[in-house]
């Protein structure tokens, strides 16, 4: 099993898993009442011959297996709906009045349908098992983790994934970083008691209100003053009800909030200090307070392990580019309980649509070519409507991918019908000749005209171009999936140090910060990011764009004679 045919089975499979998540989509169910969902579920299985398990009512685990025992490996999807009255005009709309599929759940569903199809057809090449979780009850508490745990034999399990679709993500991105994702939970109940009595005699009551909003005014420096900022936390106080009329001192306040937090050894402490700060408040103002915290959904924490060994597969199968760092979330999943069965993977994987886009642009009469670096993204592009695409291999300067112009080209050329674009290490008519002959109608440069008269960078920035040698250029944040090829420097030597030391991707992103427009704008070759491009040792002299035009266009023609290349 190779990732070339995982690939392929996957573009097999693409239509299948887009009608299913439309249909699934049509047909949204409330938690714990999944039963049309869950029994199409059971209706493909069954179709495919794939053995399956009922741990819950509307839950169902399929077991795939290898041709000889091994590790065993779970996979998760919720499929679930939310009680929201969906508004979007589509062929395949909810026709569950109430109901909808607002947050990715109906993909997640029809991704391990796909995936199980695959998994299926591969089973004879590789070893182990597979367990394919479809999930109830993930937007509802107690959770349908726990009822798929408790019943759904997954202790032998040596690793839990999961995956969540995001929209604020583009297509073909995907976040699968060590750490916490998903905030862990609690609630929080506060009742502040007093002594009512009347407004025009407040020294004769107890104000439970001006009690309860000294509380609420005294947690907010909770987080700022008592956490470690390397734990970061969120205490909200969302409802206050208290009083009975306008001249009524209360005698009661009653108060409810959430906590968040990514550490869910936390707990503890945010506990203590809510407990203590109320109690010691209320007491100030002669109250007294009751407080009750009720842990919610812990934290979804992916284990380090799994994480570098999934960004290692995804930069293979779609090149270093697709991954990406994301802002923890304070949102929480339930999929944080499948950690107490093994250790866990959470994937966010980009779902935003630029097919709404594409007919703007189209609508005011706007090329649209986007910058590819895998076969995947070229076809995705070419199915919203893309004028054309620009292949763009490892080579170039700036954010990479891992294939080479050479070997990426020819690929795009064959799997899409649009006009290709070739770009990545291409500095003088030899590598537009090259380009043509391997398929492309045209080539996009960059670092070439940058060393040109028009361009606008400093100069300092144009003389570090002409003076690199072909050893000079590097390629910072491999390791956190964020790759950059530049010119090496004292900032590149300094990072390169400590992204091999291991260093968090935070501090290396400080060294980062403000680089490149010290490079461009200040001149600043030492420090900055000088990004350019493997060929920026080609770039002899600065010149026009026109004279570099003119000499780009001479060398090619010497080369192949312009016929049939370009006009």
């Amino acid at each position: 099993m190779n990732c070339q045919e995982i690939k392929r089975l996957a573009e097999e499979n693409f239509d299948f898993a887009v009608q299913t998540r439309r249909r699934f989509h049509a047909h949204p169910e409330l938690s714990n009442q999944e039963h049309e969902t869950t029994q199409y579920i059971i209706d493909q299985l069954e179709q495919l011959g794939i053995p399956y398990i009922r741990p819950a009512e509307t839950g169902v685990i399929a077991v795939i297996r290898g041709k000889q025992p091994g590790k065993v490996l779970g996979i998760r999807a919720d499929i679930d709906a939310l009680p929201i009255q969906e508004r979007n005009d589509v062929p395949y709309r909810s026709q569950n009045d109430g109901v909808m599929h607002a947050c990715g759940h109906d993909a997640h569903a029809a991704e391990l349908l796909a995936t199980a199809k695959i998994l299926w057809e591969l089973r004879s090449q590789f070893r182990g098992t597979v367990k394919l979780i479809f999930q109830p009850a993930e937007e509802y508490f107690p959770s349908g983790a726990l009822a798929m745990m408790a019943g759904g034999d997954l202790d032998d399990c040596g690793a839990i994934i999961g995956t969540h679709i995001l929209t604020n993500l583009p297509v073909g991105k995907i976040c699968v970083e060590a750490g916490g994702k998903m905030a862990a939970s609690a609630s929080v109940n506060i009742r502040v008691k007093g002594k009512g009595g009347h407004g025009g005699m407040p020294y004769q009551a107890v104000d439970a209100i001006v009690a309860a909003a000294a509380i609420i005014m005294n947690l907010q420096p909770l987080v700022s003053r008592e956490l470690n900022f390397n734990d970061p936390a969120v205490v909200t106080i969302g409802t206050l009800e208290a009083g009975t009329g306008k001249n009524i001192i209360a005698e009661e306040a009653y108060m409810t909030g959430t906590l968040r937090y990514f550490n869910n050894d936390l707990i503890g402490q945010l506990e203590t200090s809510i407990r203590r700060i109320a109690e010691n408040t209320a007491a100030a103002y002669r109250a007294q307070a009751e407080v009750e915290i009720v842990p919610g959904l812990p934290a979804v924490v992916n284990d380090a392990e799994l994480s570098r060994m999934s960004e290692a597969v995804a930069a293979e199968l779609f090149g270093a580019d697709a991954l990406i760092r994301t802002e923890r979330n304070a949102g929480c999943d339930d999929f944080a309980y499948y950690a107490q069965k093994a250790p866990i993977l959470y994937a966010q994987i980009g779902a935003g649509n630029p097919e709404k886009y594409m007919e703007a642009w189209k609508a005011a009469g706007v090329k649209v070519i986007p910058v590819v670096a895998s076969v995947a993204l070229a076809r995705r592009m070419e199915r919203c409507g893309a004028d054309a695409v620009v292949a763009e291999g490892t080579e170039s300067g700036g954010h990479i991918g891992e294939t080479t112009t050479m070997a990426l080209v020819p690929q795009v050329v064959d799997a899409v019908k649009i006009p290709v674009i070739a770009a990545g290490g291409i500095a003088d008519g030899r590598g537009i000749a090259a380009a043509f002959m391997l398929g492309a109608r045209g080539v996009q440069m960059g670092t070439q005209f940058v060393v040109t008269k028009e361009c606008n960078v400093h100069q300092n920035y144009k003389q570090a171009l002409i003076k690199a040698r072909d050893i000079d250029s590097r390629v910072t944040g491999r390791t956190p999936g964020h790759p950059v090829r530049v010119l090496r420097n004292a900032m590149v030597k300094e990072y390169l140090k400590k992204e091999q030391a291991g260093v968090p991707f935070e501090e290396l992103e400080q060294l980062t910060l403000g680089a490149l427009r010290k490079a461009v704008v200040d001149g600043d070759v030492t420090n900055g990011s000088v990004m350019a491009g493997q060929c920026a040792s080609m770039a002899h002299e600065i010149m026009t764009c026109k004279e570099l035009i003119t000499k780009l266009t001479c060398e090619t023609d010497k080369l192949i004679g312009g016929s049939g290349f370009y006009e």
